[in-house]
């Protein structure tokens, strides 16, 4: 026993006539008490020198002190508020030792029966997901970005449309991307444009370093011109035309 509560009035109104050479023996036989769990021994000198007396008048105090307040018996020295403190503890412990037992038993039947507790889900197989996550899910070309799939195929067709590597590359520094809506749109609208239809374009490499798409170049309302060639020819005959009308008017002038 490590533990016992001592009631201070109790033990005062108690030991109040005791001296202090007697009060002193009678606390520690107390302790040994305690401590033994256990009556103290019959032999009244064992019982003194357990209380560490030594002198004639410490032996004679320990033997008053076995009498006041201690009762003789079969298997020693004996009092009754040492016996009923040590029967309370030992049914606190007995009811501690029962609950945690109770405790216990409840915590492994419950272990037993969830299958997929801690204990148990080492012992579970191990299913493989039915749809693997992808790495990006925005590369469904073997690596190749959504948004640059989308403006390499908006680049119209020509001898400067090259270097695909270097751009894929750039648009992966760059991180592009994320302007992959803005980028495409800019060269669908460049398509329509005079420029691009009489094919003065850049490259797309060009286009993507100069960041290009910033230019901001607007639809053009009219369809594309024609080619060299025939924008030539055309003014020919427009040319033509003037001229035998400025003659039909020059005629006319002369009848008058």
């Amino acid at each position: 026993m490590n533990f016992v509560e001592i009631h201070l009035n109790d033990y005062a109104a108690a030991t109040f006539h005791l001296s202090p050479l007697e009060d002193g023996i009678y606390w520690r036989l107390l302790r040994c008490y305690y401590r033994d769990e256990k009556p103290l021994p019959a032999d009244v000198e064992q019982c003194a020198r357990m209380a560490g007396c030594r002198l004639p008048e410490e032996f004679k105090a320990a033997r008053a002190v076995l009498e006041e307040f201690f009762t003789i018996g079969e298997d020693g020295w004996r009092q009754a508020r040492c016996d009923a403190e040590l029967e309370r503890f030992k049914d606190k412990s007995k009811a501690a030792s029962t609950n945690a037992k109770k405790r216990w038993e409840k915590e492994r039947n419950a272990t037993a029966v969830r299958p997929h507790s801690e204990g148990n889900a080492s012992h579970l197989p191990t299913l493989p997901p039915t749809h693997p996550p992808s790495k990006n899910p925005r590369s469904p070309q073997g690596g190749m970005p959504e948004g640059f799939a989308e403006f390499w195929l908006a680049w119209p067709p020509n001898e400067r449309k090259q270097d695909k590597a270097k751009c894929l590359a750039h648009w992966k520094a760059k991180s592009l991307e994320a302007l992959a809506g803005q980028i495409v749109a800019d060269v669908r609208v460049k398509r329509g444009t005079r420029k691009w239809a009489e094919g003065f374009q850049e490259a797309p490499l060009t286009y993507l370093r100069g960041q290009r798409w910033e230019d901001g170049v607007t639809p053009q309302t009219q369809g594309p011109a024609a080619p060299a060639g025939k924008q030539s020819a055309l003014e020919a005959a427009n040319a033509a035309v003037a001229s035998r009308v400025l003659a039909e008017m020059g005629e006319g002038q002369d009848h008058e």
